[in-house]
């Protein structure tokens, strides 16, 4: 009897959660926690999944619903939550495992216009990022070998090509070199 309970509490909040999904007129609420609907979320229930999995569903279905128009292939907001718990159950397809996190992927719902939107913003981000690295690391080759520690100094010295470059910027350090000889 108490598990029957603990499996009601569990529906309720399931029931609660998509009720609390409300922020938008495409979103369908219920307002009565009915036979048939309470049925659909025990069955879901009583078939193992856990409350956070169907939670999980709830929330990737309405990010698709509640964006912007254009953004997502899928569009249809018609269903409430039985209609989302239920559909496919003939063909043992159900709709909703479409948008269960272990299997919801977003790329494959965003249109073709959205993918190349987001492929720009995300070139443009890389861009500025670039320019921006390449504005911080940018500095005289005087203030590179300022920068340079001893043992750096000493290595780029073994270097012809560096060595006048070090001669030129780092007087100290030749001189400190030839004093240890």
């Amino acid at each position: 009897m108490e598990a029957v309970k603990d499996l009601e509490i569990q529906a309720k909040k399931v029931f609660d959660y998509w009720n609390n999904k409300s922020k938008d007129k495409k979103w369908r609420t219920h307002t009565l926690f009915g036979y048939a609907l309470k049925s659909a979320i025990l069955k879901i229930l009583r078939q193992g999944y856990p409350v956070e999995y169907i939670c999980g569903a709830i929330d990737n279905y309405a990010s698709l619903i509640l964006a912007s128009c254009g953004v997502y292939k899928w569009t249809y907001s018609k269903w409430g939550l039985f209609q989302f718990l239920t559909r496919g159950a003939r063909d043992g397809d159900y709709r909703w495992l479409w948008f269960a996190p272990d299997t919801f992927r977003e790329a494959d719902w965003i249109t073709d216009s959205e993918r190349d939107r987001r492929i720009e913003v995300t070139r443009q981000k890389y861009k500025q990022q670039e320019v921006q690295e390449k504005t911080d690391n940018s500095c005289t080759v005087k203030e590179f070998y300022q920068k340079k520690t001893f043992e750096e100094l000493q290595t780029d010295y073994k270097k012809p090509f560096c060595r006048r470059l070090v001669e030129k910027y780092r007087p100290d350090f030749v001189e400190t070199l030839q004093r240890t000889k």
